[in-house]
């Protein structure tokens, strides 16, 4: 089973445990009860509703793993489709069954694969972004190599840097990385560049496929703007390493609304 908890912020008068009962409804059949065929098993089950304090109460609801279906969009449409144009309702942890797990590994690096890229054993790998937006290609890669030779393990693109007149996508990559890799030879560093190749569907793999014949070990994307499955589609193919950017994902942090930090961007 796939299990959501809630936290469900009812007005007065308003029942949780059939707010509970809607959010099943709605994030599987999305049918009133009395319409859905008896036959049809979809429907999800709520387990517990417990008082959580201040007029929050706390609701684990059980979907089976067959509405997902293994693909990770369809998770976040059971996580949090239609229910997300509604109120009072905050996603606040995810449990997934052991086979479903394991079609969503995860990073392909994680922490100790970025530890291995850039030989940092035991303390805080150190990152910093060239920025700001409208400085030239030339400009920024001088950035980069000042901050590599002073010593950051990762500089990455600032995430609006794009492919904007200024530093179109393609020079700002080659000089940027040229930059770092020159400052390594002279200080016998192992900086990574990760450039910002966030963008449409088809655009973002082809600046992924750049960076990384350019000599680019990992690169910066903004999962909220290309998709979550954009995200896992490079992380599986690329053999790059992946730096998420939250932007557009506080929309999703309320206090009684939406999907909570650590599910969203941990779990």
């Amino acid at each position: 089973m796939v299990r959501i908890t809630y936290a469900l912020t009812c007005r007065p008068g308003e029942d949780p445990v059939a707010k509970a009962q809607d959010v099943a409804l709605e994030q599987t059949a999305e049918l009133p009860a009395p319409a859905v065929p008896p036959d049809v098993d979809v429907v999800g089950t709520v387990e517990t509703v417990e008082p959580a304090g201040d007029g929050r109460w706390r609701a684990v609801i059980a979907y089976r793993a067959e509405v997902v279906g293994g693909d990770l969009l369809q998770l976040l449409n059971v996580l949090f489709g239609n229910i997300s144009m509604k109120s009072g309702i905050q996603v606040t942890d995810l449990e997934l069954p052991p086979d479903l797990l394991a079609r969503f590994p995860g990073p392909a690096y994680g922490i100790g694969g970025l530890r291995a890229l850039t030989g940092v054993s035991r303390r805080p790998i150190v990152c910093t972004a060239i920025k700001p937006l409208g400085l030239d290609a030339r400009r920024l890669a001088d950035l980069a190599y000042q901050f590599a030779r002073g010593g950051m393990d990762i500089v990455k693109d600032d995430h609006g840097l794009a492919d904007q007149p200024s530093a179109p996508f393609a020079e700002r990559v080659a000089r940027c990385q040229e930059a770092v890799a020159r400052a390594n030879a002279e200080t016998g560093g192992r900086t990574l560049y990760f450039p910002n190749v966030t963008a449409g569907p088809a655009e973002f793999l082809a600046r992924a496929e750049r960076a990384r014949t350019l000599g680019c070990r990992g690169v910066l994307l903004s999962p909220m703007l290309t998709g979550l499955g954009g995200l896992g589609d490079l992380a599986r193919d690329s053999r790059l390493a992946l730096l998420a950017h939250p932007t557009l994902a506080g929309a999703f942090f309320h206090s009684d609304h939406g999907v909570r930090p650590e599910v969203l961007l941990g779990r």
